[in-house]
């Protein structure tokens, strides 16, 4: 409404005539453009894109004619979401006998959303020179009841993924299984079991874990 005003405006005082204004444009020190004012445009609107931004753009008008020059910058604000963890991981472990060559191993994964979550994956890495016992495994998925949570396995390299159907908020799902000793490491570094949402894998939560000492 208030560009329209000031055209009508423009029409009724400067109407007339034959003056003109020339409107200079210089981005950056170089003339970038010309625009000429005159009665046969004096209501158009014309406009000169800026290459690029930040930059320093002068506007110089010379002639006799009234003329409204507007300058409109358009921006993204980048507003950072934070990110609220809905999942938590736990995982603990025992070994089985004297030489502790055996080792059983619990991990759960709990969720703190407000309504059940997708399909999702508690995987568990195996510490340097252990790996799962795939029987234990076996056992537990070859007699699923049906109302169970839990859905399938996978044996991936170094992990063991457990895919559950979903989560019920405040409920915890674990897996027991048995993990053997195939290689006596010096030192070795804790590995993780991370819990994460299967369609949104940004939406996860990893946490270290280590075998202890055999007593």
């Amino acid at each position: 409404m208030g560009t329209a005003a000031l055209s009508q405006f423009a029409s009724l005082s400067h109407g007339s005539g034959g003056v003109r204004t020339d409107v200079t444009i210089a981005e950056g020190g170089a003339t970038d453009a010309v625009v000429h004012v005159t009665n046969d445009n004096s209501l158009v609107l014309q406009q000169i894109d800026v290459a690029a931004v930040p930059a320093r753009v002068e506007v110089t008008a010379t002639g006799s004619r009234c003329a409204i020059i507007q300058g409109n910058v358009f921006y993204n604000v980048f507003v950072e979401k934070r990110r609220v963890v809905t999942f938590q991981a736990t995982i603990a472990s025992r070994p089985q006998g004297a030489e502790c060559k055996a080792w059983t191993i619990n991990a759960c994964g709990i969720y703190s959303g407000e309504e059940d979550s997708n399909m999702a994956v508690i995987s568990i890495k195996m510490v340097s020179g252990f790996s799962p016992i795939k029987a234990t495994l076996k056992k537990i998925f070859e007699k699923l009841d049906p109302n169970s949570p839990l859905k399938r396995y996978e044996v991936n390299g170094k992990s063991v993924d457990i895919y559950v159907n979903k989560f019920t908020p405040g409920e915890p799902i674990c897996v027991t299984f048995d993990i053997e000793k195939y290689l006596d490491v010096e030192d070795a570094k804790p590995s993780t079991v991370r819990v994460y949402d299967y369609y949104e894998p940004e939406e996860a939560v990893s946490i270290l874990y280590n075998i202890g000492e055999c007593n």
